[in-house]
């Protein structure tokens, strides 16, 4: 699962954090996603579709962990000019299951 931050109005409580703000990735695994790929600040939204396109790329084709599937797509990304910034790709997070 991927995705932005949820609505907080229709977000329960049980998947909030201490401070109260919703978090969707709990939300994904409260409801019964095996893992989910979270970040922890705001990212460059092209920057991220690419990414994520690669880590399923490289899930599907290499038949890999889902966490060496992020760690080449984040790999990649180093190797770009473009993208060399870890703003672009050290915010991601792989939580839960990772094989």
């Amino acid at each position: 699962m991927t995705g932005r931050a949820a609505d907080p109005e229709r977000v329960p409580d049980r998947v909030r954090d201490r401070a109260g703000r919703a978090r969707p990735c709990g939300v994904a695994l409260k409801a019964g996603a095996r893992s989910a790929i979270a970040t922890l600040w705001r990212i460059n939204d092209k920057a991220t579709s690419l990414l994520i396109s690669e880590f399923y790329r490289q899930l599907k084709t290499h038949g890999i962990s889902k966490a060496k599937a992020l760690q080449n797509a984040q790999k990649k990304f180093v190797a770009q000019p473009r993208y060399r910034h870890p703003y672009y790709w050290s915010s991601f997070l792989l939580i839960g299951n990772w094989r």
